[in-house]
């Protein structure tokens, strides 16, 4: 993976300043401009990726073709480039050509993959992920796509991504051996990488030092001893690294990364607040470390929450009183954050989530409304607007809010909101008063999910009802 020096990245943070500001005011040209510079100065950083493609697919107004005809020799130089770099396996070459074409026509799947497959080549596995997945949602049924989709996540031990993705495959191609296999062959190194680090949380290896650039790993109590060689171990290539060039932030920010795959998270939030001292500060890896916290917070309350059925009041109280702080320290830090990246869509749209756990309702409205422009998340946008417009009893608003989502939900890979949708539409059309609309909605939840609340029960019951009902308890 090249190298990235702080000159560049200081660059391309102002390019997305600006790239963010020109958003705002819906110049999307400058926008899509500023945010292809900090993409061509940090290539490995996903944000900048998908505030580019976000900007671009606005400047032609979520048309899904892009420019058309009238740039089919631009079109041409671009493919024709991207071939040939592609040919040659020149992967900065290939990424720069692709992001080229995009700029014509950002839905176009192929350059898409072209990305994905330049950042897989150079170890910018998030960005190739997002590649891969831009891919594939332009064209669905490439397995090709899916197939290279898959292969990231696996590499990014992210299994139950990887699995959901395969069995998509499975679903194109059942008679497909290969889809099966690999679906069992995730499963189970999904268990074979969840037992590893959970023993490895409780029992670790004694680490000799290196001697002429090898490792003894002392094992079986000390009975034998085995030489670490390079490659041998990430982890030992990483701590080398780190004792070659103790002042290179990105070592302790990889070893950091490790650690938290392998869930040890005390370990990853030393090295990770080592790397942002190196640093002096960088931002981006204080928010890193704040993530690790927040992780750990979590793993915490879990295990609170497991101790509450024998705990009683007590434990049950504690357990609540750590939730409520929890949700309120990650309100107050992901707020900063989009103070920060204002131009973030997604990053707004999970923060509106946490302010309706929080029963925040007017504030979590504020910014779905701001998020409701990237198309990317609308489906989703909108239900949560629904919801909120519903706690606030506004069923009017809400009612509308529902209706424009399950246009936007995909019914086979969004089931559960595209159910949870319809099943909020029929209760605001029942209480109005609007049985045939309500049956209607309660038919598309049980076609998903028969037992799904009281769906089926509600529909039965509506022949000759006329009166509503409350639904205060609805969010």
């Amino acid at each position: 993976m090249a190298e990235i020096d702080d000159r560049k990245r200081k660059i391309a943070a102002e390019c997305y300043k600006r790239g963010a500001d020109a958003l705002s005011k819906e110049s999307w040209d400058f926008a899509a401009q500023m945010f292809g510079q900090a993409v061509t100065l940090v290539p490995d950083n996903v944000v900048y990726r998908q505030t580019l493609r976000g900007a671009e697919e606005r400047k032609y107004n979520n048309n899904k073709k892009g420019a058309g005809a009238t740039s089919f020799l631009s079109m041409n130089s671009a493919k024709s480039k991207v071939k040939k770099a592609r040919s040659q396996q020149n992967w900065d070459d290939l990424d720069k050509a692709a992001e080229e074409g995009l700029a014509i026509n950002p839905w176009d799947a192929q350059l898409n993959a072209d990305v994905g497959e330049a950042a897989r080549q150079r170890g910018y596995e998030e960005v190739a992920a997002y590649g891969f997945q831009k891919a594939a949602e332009n064209a669905p049924e490439n397995k090709d796509f899916l197939k290279s989709w898959a292969e990231v996540m696996e590499t990014r031990h992210l299994y139950d991504d990887a699995i959901k993705i395969v069995e998509r495959l499975f679903r194109l191609d059942a008679q497909n051996g290969e889809w099966r296999s690999w679906i069992s062959r995730l499963h189970t190194n999904k268990t074979i990488y969840k037992g590893r680090f959970e023993e490895a949380q409780s029992t670790r290896e004694v680490k000799q030092e290196p001697i002429v650039g090898y490792e003894e790993s002392v094992t079986g109590g000390g009975a034998g001893k085995e030489l670490i060689g390079p490659g041998d171990s990430e982890e030992a290539d990483y701590q080398r690294a780190i004792r070659k060039d103790p002042k290179n932030k990105d070592n302790y920010i990889r070893l950091a990364d490790l650690y938290r795959r392998e869930s040890r998270l005390e370990e990853a939030l030393e090295q990770m607040k080592l790397g942002a001292d190196v640093s002096g500060g960088d931002a981006n890896i204080l928010e890193r470390a704040e993530d690790i916290e927040l992780e750990m917070a979590q793993r915490d309350l879990e295990r609170m929450r497991q101790t509450v059925p024998k705990g009683g009041e007590e434990a049950k109280s504690q357990y609540l009183q750590m939730k409520k702080d929890l949700l309120e320290r990650s309100i107050r830090i992901f707020q900063k954050r989009i103070e920060r990246y204002p131009a973030d869509m997604r990053l707004k749209f999970e923060q509106a989530e946490r302010l309706m756990q929080a029963k925040q309702y007017p504030l979590a409205t504020k910014l779905l409304q701001q998020a409701s422009g990237d198309p990317r998340i609308e489906g989703s946008v909108k239900l949560n607007l629904g919801k909120c417009f519903l706690a606030q009893g506004q069923n009017g608003l809400a009612l509308k809010q529902l209706e424009q989502a399950v246009i936007k939900l995909n019914r086979v890979e969004q089931a559960e909101p595209f159910t949870d949708c319809y099943y909020l539409i029929g209760r605001l059309r029942e209480a109005a008063g609007d049985n045939d609309a309500a049956v209607d909605a309660y038919t598309e939840v049980i076609s998903i999910d028969y037992d799904y609340k009281d769906a089926r029960e509600r529909m039965e019951k509506l022949q000759g009802r006329t009166e509503g009902d409350e639904l205060s308890d609805l969010v």
